[in-house]
């Protein structure tokens, strides 16, 4: 089947919370001034919710997996969706998102061609565990660093993103590991990856530690929070929830 040309593929491994999802992809759909792709992917819960709804401009991957937060099984799910994008389409961006994450700001691919690849320095805290992985491991030995960012906002060029999925497929040991191993690895491994066999990698969000203005005009995406009490949204940043927190004192 031949290939559909696409601007921009966003990949969301998606929320617990359906209304949630489609206020996010109208957040989407009002942002993202290219043609773009939204590939969903779920848990059995949300495949079975979303079998039956009808959302615009989106593909809900078929390979479902269960997924829980600190280790590399969210990362799972990006390269699902990553194969997926691969099979069906040609594209100039791959963005990926997490299902709490709407844009502020427009975005278009011609915004992306302007921004240069980011290099993160490698002093997280998590980092030092990221070494006894097959991956950490195995820049290592080329004398090579390893790279991290929050994945919520993290975006691949075409080349990259092939170059990304090249390496997997080529080495599957490393790529198996990867979906298991006991850290949030989709904070890591491809930013690793992108960086040592591609062009870097571009990160358009403000993560969850938000240190940012949002006018800093290269930033694009944000986290939402929820409200323990009675799951309301909140469209701010850990920065400000802490020092609000520390105001109230």
């Amino acid at each position: 089947m031949e290939k559909q040309n696409i601007d921009i593929i966003i990949s969301i491994n998606v929320y617990k919370n359906v209304q949630f999802l489609k206020d996010q992809l109208d957040n989407i759909k009002k942002y993202v001034k290219s043609s773009f792709i939204v590939i969903l992917n779920c848990n059995d819960l949300m495949f079975d919710l979303l079998k039956n709804e009808s959302l615009p401009n989106t593909i809900i991957n078929p390979e479902v997996i269960n997924k829980w937060r600190g280790n590399g099984i969210l990362t799972k799910g990006i390269v699902s969706n990553m194969s997926l994008a691969n099979e069906k389409f040609i594209f100039k961006y791959f963005i990926i998102l997490s299902g709490r994450t709407i844009f502020y700001k427009e975005l278009s691919f011609k915004n992306l061609d302007y921004i240069k690849r980011t290099i993160v320095r490698n002093d997280n805290f998590l980092i030092n565990k990221f070494f006894y992985s097959k991956l950490g491991k195995y820049y290592q030995n080329l004398k090579k660093s390893l790279y991290f960012s929050p994945h919520e906002g993290l975006c691949f060029n075409y080349q990259t993103f092939n170059t990304i999925l090249n390496f997997l497929n080529s080495n599957l040991e490393i790529k198996e590991d990867i979906f298991t191993f006991n850290i949030p690895m989709e904070e890591y491994a491809l930013q690793t990856i992108a960086v040592n066999e591609g062009t870097g990698f571009i990160y358009v969000g403000n993560g969850i530690h938000e240190d940012y203005s949002l006018e800093n005009p290269v930033k694009f995406t944000r986290k939402i929070f929820f409200e323990a009490k009675d799951n309301k949204r909140i469209v701010t940043n850990s920065l400000l929830l802490r020092l609000n927190y520390k105001n109230r004192r």
